[in-house]
């Protein structure tokens, strides 16, 4: 395997796509694994739409990058955008065996699909930034903030690994006491059980104080993503 010559990605996204809508399967995982070794040439936009396609077909996108020329930025993003993963960095061509077979344990792994992630604001709440911290660090950017939510879509979830988000929210002041700063709604399918559109909401809240020995406290988890 080498990394030379020209690429137009969008070509490969649409045969690829093609052929994993022929063998659909309900329930099953839909994947794609994404292998280029370069700059896709004119078609950014394209394959931009190909994975908002994929999306909403319900087939998540994991890009793989080999040789040192391919745009991670644009690949980061159709992994993001179609549900998938940002990009990872195949290293050495002896290796894309192993990464093939770990993203097979991946796809096996999957126990919840299609999750999304909602915080719905208060009046004198503003989201800032979102990110995700685990498994590896994202920033998700200003497309899923708007003036009193912030909608995340987190895709597949697989058993025993942990998804950290980490919001920043400028609040206005308060009095002292406790106050909901958001209210957080988890939305999931879990094929396997037949179960669609699941939902869980919980209140977020917070205690405002005029204690400056109370306020200077933090959260040491938190504090250290942030």
């Amino acid at each position: 395997m080498r990394d030379a010559g020209g690429t137009t990605m969008s070509l490969g996204m649409i045969q690829g796509l093609n052929e994993l809508r022929r063998w659909n399967i309900p329930n099953a995982i839909n994947r794609m694994i994404l292998l280029t070794d370069g700059v896709t040439y004119g078609d950014s936009e394209r394959c931009r739409q190909l994975a908002r396609d994929a999306r909403a077909a319900g087939i998540s996108i994991y890009p793989l990058g080999i040789g040192q020329d391919w745009d991670e930025s644009l690949l980061d993003t159709i992994g993001e955008m179609s549900g998938g993963m940002p990009a990872e960095f195949i290293r050495n061509p002896a290796d894309a065996m192993t990464v093939f077979e770990q993203q097979f344990q991946s796809a096996v792994a999957v126990a919840v699909r299609n999750t999304t992630l909602t915080l719905r604001l208060p009046e004198g709440v503003k989201p800032k930034k979102a990110v995700k911290v685990l498994p590896i660090i994202s920033d998700f950017g200003q497309s899923v903030l708007s003036d009193r939510q912030v909608i995340i879509q987190l895709g597949d979830l697989e058993k025993d690994s942990a998804q950290s988000v980490l919001v920043e929210l400028m609040i206005d002041p308060r009095p002292a006491g406790l106050f909901r700063i958001a209210q957080a709604e988890l939305s999931y399918d879990v094929p396997i059980a037949n179960l669609i559109g699941e939902r869980v909401r919980d209140d977020i809240k917070v205690t405002f104080t005029t204690n400056a020995n109370e306020a200077a406290q933090v959260n040491p988890l938190v504090m250290n993503f942030a």
